[in-house]
This record gives C-alpha cells, structure tokens and sequence, in this order.
C-alpha cells in the first residue's frame, strides 16, 4: 500500500495600511501538457499580526481570496477566476471586546482542481491602520488529468 505525502504550497501575504488591496502568486509547478493537476484539500490563512493590529476600528471587514488569474482588486465570486473567498466583519463583545479570528482553515469544496502554472491569493480590508501578514498555505493532491479535463478547467467549462 502506497503512503500518501502531504504537500503544501506556501507564502506570505502583507498588506500594508496605505495598500489597497495584496496579491501573492503562488507557482503550482504544473504544466498543463503533463496531465496533472492539483486537488486542493485545505485552505488556510494564518494571521501573524499582534493584538493591536486587531483593534483599530470599530467596523473593520477583511476580504481574503484564491484565483486562477492575476486580479486588481479581491475577485467577487462571481468572477470566474475565483476559485474560493471568505469575507469576515470584525464582531464586538457585549463589554467592548473585539473578535476577530486570526487563523482561518476550511476543507476545500470536492473536485477544487487547479491546473495553472500560478495560483493567486488575495488580501482586503478595511478600516485597519497597520499592516496585517498572513501565512497563506494550500494542501493538496496530485490528480491525474486528461486533455479534455485540462481544457475544461483551464477555459472553465
């Protein structure tokens, strides 16, 4: 029986308090004439910032994002380059206390297949004055493809 090996893309997102919105491009290492492509199994965000950093404004909205193409701003789900994205709204406690989580992890919904050379991740918010850093990583699995699946997923059909 063969052993399954956990593999993972990785990097950083930094956004700044004066950028409008951050974009990582992840190299998946895939050539789509290969026949492989890479089933993403998790997503997870890990925020590095401290506490400060969380307690700034009184509405603050975060807008995190993965997709098949480079973008200009955090793609809507209605963009057909948007392969997944979460938006949070800071929450308030009843004594004053903000909440907000710092690490975000989520199984990927069935049959998220990636077949591009670059994957992108995409940070937003608002309403935060200092810089937010975000560990980005994608767990996946190799899947092995033909050519008219490769097509389909790369003109999304």
């Amino acid at each position: 029986m063969a052993t399954e090996i956990l593999r993972y893309l990785s990097g950083t997102l930094t956004q700044g308090s004066a950028d409008a919105f951050v974009q990582l491009a992840m190299d998946t290492g895939i050539e789509p004439e290969n026949g492989v492509g890479l089933k993403i199994e998790r997503i997870q965000f890990q925020g590095k910032d401290t506490d400060t950093a969380w307690q700034v404004a009184a509405a603050q909205f975060m807008y995190l994002a993965l997709s098949r193409d480079t973008k200009t701003a955090v793609p809507e789900l209605t963009d057909t380059d948007c392969i997944w994205k979460k938006s949070l709204e800071l929450g308030m406690t009843t004594s004053g206390h903000k909440f907000f989580p710092r690490s975000f992890e989520e199984v990927a919904p069935d049959g998220l297949i990636i077949v591009e050379p670059i994957v992108y991740a995409q940070l937003d918010s608002t309403s935060f004055a200092q810089a937010l850093d975000f560990d980005v990583r994608l767990y996946y699995s190799e899947v092995k493809l033909s050519e008219i699946e490769i097509l389909r997923l790369l003109n999304n059909v």
